[in-house]
C-alpha cells in the first residue's frame, strides 16, 4: 500500500493562545502581591489608629519638621505636648520616632500600591483579550481540518 501524502494535522495555534496564559497568570500575581500588601498595612494601621490616643499622635507629628502638609499645630497644642510628656508615654504605645515612621508608610506605599495593582489588572485583562481573540482563529483552523476529514470519511 502506497504512503498517504494528504495526512491530516491539526492546524498551528495563533501566537495569542501561547502568549495569553503569561498575561493572566502575571497580571493574578501582580493583584495578590497588591492584596497581600495591603493587608500588612492595614495591620500596621490598626497598631496606629487604635493603639495610639489622637493626643500622642498629634504630639510625635510635632516633633517632626517640617510639618507635614494639612497639619496646623496650634500654640496650645504645641505648649500642651511639651508641658505632658508623662501623657504622651502613658497615651502611647510606641516612640514619637515609630509613630512618625508609622505614619510616613502609611502614607506612602498606598501612593505605588494602587498604580501597582492597576497594572495587574491591566495585565490580567490583555490575557483575556489575547484568549479571546484567538478564538476565530481556533474555529477557522477547525473547521478547515473537519472540512478535510468529511472529505476523507465520504471516499471510506
Amino acid at each position: 500500500m502506497a504512503a498517504r501524502t494528504n495526512i491530516l494535522r491539526p492546524a498551528a495555534r495563533p501566537w495569542q493562545y501561547n502568549v495569553y496564559w503569561i498575561f493572566t497568570i502575571g497580571g493574578t500575581m501582580i493583584i495578590m502581591i497588591g492584596f497581600i500588601i495591603g493587608i500588612i498595612l492595614s495591620r500596621q494601621a490598626g497598631g496606629y489608629w487604635s493603639d495610639n490616643s489622637k493626643f500622642a499622635r498629634d504630639c510625635a507629628l510635632i516633633e517632626q519638621a517640617p510639618q507635614p502638609s494639612g497639619f496646623a499645630a496650634t500654640d496650645a497644642l504645641i505648649e500642651n505636648c511639651l508641658s505632658n510628656p508623662d501623657r504622651i508615654a502613658a497615651e502611647s504605645a510606641s516612640s514619637p520616632q515609630e509613630l512618625q515612621d508609622d505614619l510616613s508608610q502609611l502614607a506612602s506605599w498606598p501612593k505605588w500600591v494602587k498604580p501597582f495593582v492597576f497594572v495587574g489588572v491591566m495585565s490580567f485583562m490583555v490575557g483575556i483579550a489575547l484568549e479571546f481573540s484567538s478564538i476565530p482563529k481556533l474555529l477557522q483552523n477547525r473547521g478547515r481540518v473537519m472540512g478535510a476529514a468529511y472529505t476523507q470519511i465520504v471516499k471510506r
